[in-house]
C-alpha cells in the first residue's frame, strides 16, 4: 500500500486539483476521500456516498456505477472505523540514538534503523483506528509494520535485490530488531523511560534529521521557529547562527 504520511494534506491536494493522485479510481484515494468527507465535512449516509461519486465523476472519465459502486460503498463503510492520518511530532531518546551511533555496522544499517524507529513511532502515535486498543497504545513494544522499501526510500538508500537481502540479514543479526512471522519487525531498542531528547517534527524529512542528529552536519540545522530541518548556506567556521530561520518562516 502506498505510504501517505499526511492524509489531510494529501486529500486537500486531490480536491484542489480535482484528480486522483495515485491512479484513476484508486482504492487508496477513494478511502482517504471518504474519510475526509465524513470526519472533516460531517457527511454520512447517502450524502457521503454522493459526494464521493461526484468527485469521481469529475476527476476521471472511467467512472461508472456498475464497476465502482461496490468500491465506493466499501470506502464509505471503512470511514466509520478509520479517521484521517494527520502529522504528530516523534520524539527520540538519547539512549535510542546512542545505540544506533555505537553499533559497529555500516552507514546503510544505521540509517535504516533510524528510519525504522522514527516511522514505527510515527505510525503508533498517529493511529487512524476509531476504536483503539489501549493495551496496544500503551504497550512497551514497538513494531515496524511497513514494507522495508518505505524506509529505504525515505532514507534515500538505493540497493539492488541482493544488497537488500544482505541489509535485511544484517538487520536481523544486529539484535536490535526482530523479524516476525508476518513480515514485520519488532524494534528491540525502543526506549519508553528515557528522556525525550530529539524532536522529529516533519517525518518526511527524517533523512535530514538523521544527518543533523547522528552526524552533526555543519551545513544543516533546524529552524528555530517551525522545527523544520534546513540547509545553511554561505556560513563561515567562525560565524555562529543564533536563531536559524527557514525561508517559509521569514515571510
Amino acid at each position: 500500500m502506498k505510504m501517505i504520511l499526511d492524509e489531510y494534506e494529501y486529500v486537500q491536494k486531490m480536491i484542489k486539483e480535482k484528480r486522483f493522485l495515485d491512479k484513476p479510481m484508486s482504492s487508496t484515494d477513494i478511502n482517504i476521500l471518504a474519510k475526509y468527507y465524513r470526519w472533516c465535512e460531517g457527511l454520512t449516509g447517502n450524502k457521503l456516498k454522493n459526494e464521493v461519486i461526484n468527485f469521481c465523476e469529475k476527476a476521471t472519465n472511467i467512472y461508472n456505477d456498475i464497476s465502482y459502486e461496490s468500491r465506493i460503498d466499501y470506502a464509505c463503510n471503512l470511514s466509520k472505523k478509520l479517521k484521517l492520518r494527520v502529522p504528530k511530532p516523534v520524539y527520540l531518546t538519547l539512549t535510542e540514538i546512542d545505540i544506533i551511533k555505537n553499533i559497529e555496522l555500516n552507514e546503510n544499517i544505521k540509517k535504516t534503523l533510524f528510519g525504522m524507529l522514527c516511522l514505527s513511532k510515527y505510525y503508533k502515535i498517529t493511529s487512524i483506528k476509531i476504536t483503539k486498543n489501549e493495551n496496544e497504545i500503551n504497550s512497551d513494544k514497538l513494531y515496524y509494520n511497513r514494507p522495508i522499501s518505505d524506509v529505504l526510500m525515505l532514507m534515500k538508500i538505493r540497493l539492488n535485490k541482493a544488497q537488500r537481502y544482505g541489509l535485511m540479514y544484517e538487520l536481523q543479526h544486529s539484535k536490535l530488531v526482530n523479524a516476525r512471522y508476518n513480515g514485520n519487525y519488532e524494534i528491540l531498542f525502543y526506549d519508553t523511560i528515557g528522556e525525550q531528547k530529539y524532536e522529529i517534527k516533519y517525518i518526511e524529512d527524517i533523512l535530514m534529521y538523521y544527518e543533523i542528529i547522528m552526524k552533526n552536519k555543519e551545513n544543516l540545522t533546524i529552524c528555530s521557529k517551525c522545527g523544520k530541518p534546513m540547509f545553511v548556506y554561505n556560513t563561515h567556521k567562525n560565524r555562529q547562527i543564533v536563531e536559524p530561520v527557514c525561508k517559509d518562516c521569514k515571510i
